[in-house]
């Protein structure tokens, strides 16, 4: 009878892997449901408690709460390692370092008190909605941008290279236009007027007085529309690359032109138009 009652290590350890790496059975799905609920209340919590009239009134009730979720995460943690098949690559993974750095602010500002920096980083918190709501999609899109950031990155340091130059330029010309009197006092000045002026933000503390200096000022508000939309053409232009080679693969080749990378759906060649067959593996004995 006692015997029956017995739970082995390794079927608790199956049993907690199933909650939190096998989202599909419901114990994990409701477990994910109350960690979700709990990072937004928490967040919620960060704000108003950066609000200091919210502060002064519910500073304590805020801080109980603060480090209730603090030992909730911790408990999930600790509770992660226990049950990954690799705990190291677990615990230096992207949500590896994302539940870690949840937890980390609250026992640091127990070493160093008083300091708004651990606030900031309980934000990181909200990023655990990533795990929950399991937005790996979103994650594959976010890899897909930093490569195509990567491989548009010469092109993009000549674009900026050539609106540094542009930069120089421009303010050199409404320096001689506008002079010391109209507020261009020297030329790096005009520069900053140049920058903000082509980017087009255009605080208004620095602005031409005479008429060819306002004139000279449209045309670098016009000019700076483009230079905008130049880079976003190019990482653009990248990430589509990126996304079209992912449906070409080789094994698709023409038996009449011999070529190949065409689409993975493709049913005719691009280049001789002939019915397409697909590559034959070689086996080999071993």
């Amino acid at each position: 009878m006692i015997e029956h009652w017995k739970v082995s290590g390794s079927d608790f350890k199956n049993y907690i892997r199933k909650i939190f790496y096998r989202s599909r059975t419901i114990p994990a799905r409701l477990y994910e449901f109350l960690m979700l609920l709990t990072i937004i209340i928490n967040f919620i919590l960060i704000i108003l408690d950066s609000i200091s009239e919210y502060h002064e009134l519910y500073g304590d009730t805020f801080f109980t709460l603060d480090w209730s979720f603090t030992f909730l995460y911790l408990l999930d943690y600790i509770s992660r390692i226990y049950a990954a098949n690799d705990r190291f690559k677990y615990a230096f993974s992207f949500f590896g370092i994302i539940d870690f750095l949840s937890i980390l602010p609250n026992f640091a500002s127990l070493l160093i008190p008083k300091t708004h920096f651990f606030s900031v980083i309980r934000l990181f918190r909200l990023l655990r909605i990533f795990r929950l709501l399991k937005l790996v999609y979103f994650l594959k899109e976010a890899n897909l941008l930093i490569k195509s950031l990567k491989d548009s990155s010469k092109r993009i340091m000549v674009f900026i290279f050539a609106v540094f130059i542009i930069v120089i330029f421009i303010g050199s010309i409404m320096y001689v236009i506008e002079g010391e009197e109209n507020g261009f006092y020297n030329i790096p000045i005009s520069i900053y007027w140049a920058v903000v002026t082509l980017t087009t933000v255009g605080y208004g503390d620095l602005s031409p007085k005479t008429c060819l200096g306002q004139t000279f000022s449209m045309i670098i508000m016009m000019l700076g529309f483009g230079i905008i939309a130049i880079p976003t053409g190019i990482i653009s232009s990248e990430m589509i690359t990126q996304k079209v080679n992912k449906n070409i693969t080789n094994k698709l080749v023409c038996p009449n032109c011999k070529k190949s990378m065409h689409e993975k759906s493709a049913k005719y060649c691009k280049y001789c138009g002939s019915i397409l067959k697909k590559k034959k593996k070689n086996n080999t004995l071993g």
